[in-house]
């Protein structure tokens, strides 16, 4: 008999011990795995930013952020999942957990790997404009359409 599949959670998390979690993570996946530069990684938003936590039982294995831009356009960003915990629906729970906490009415995007697209469009995404280098790493611009 396999054992039971654990419990994803998301929380909009603010304390240091999360955070150091959510860093944790993100240099998992996104410095070491995608070899983006730290200081890429680290842009001086995340003081500004709303970040959640994925958990996969107790385990913290995932984590994003939004935030308001300077252009008043909300921006959603550094969504990354460990390695071993991709494929099972921890993407869409971070996603639909900050889409349901974001401000309404303004123009919604994020910059997706070309790998995502797709996800992305099932979740009400639209590509916008021609694909971009990111640190090495080929991105599209994508717009959410409000339901």
């Amino acid at each position: 008999m396999e054992p039971p599949i654990p419990t994803i959670r998301v929380f909009k998390i603010d304390s240091d011990r999360e955070f150091e979690q959510v860093f944790k993570i993100r240099s998992l996946v996104l410095q070491e795995e995608y070899q983006v530069p730290e200081e890429f990684d680290l842009d001086g938003h995340d003081h500004i930013a709303h970040h959640y936590l994925a958990f996969s039982g107790k385990h913290p294995v995932g984590t994003a952020r939004w935030r308001v831009t300077l252009g008043r356009k909300v921006k959603l960003d550094r969504f990354a999942v460990l390695k071993d915990f991709r494929g099972q629906g921890i993407g869409k729970k971070l996603l639909d957990s900050i889409l349901s906490d974001i401000p309404r009415g303004q123009e919604t995007f994020l910059e997706a790997h070309e790998e995502v697209i797709p996800f992305y469009e099932k979740h009400g995404f639209s590509a916008k404009g021609e694909p971009y280098d990111v640190s090495g790493i080929l991105h599209q611009r994508m717009v959410w359409q409000e339901n």
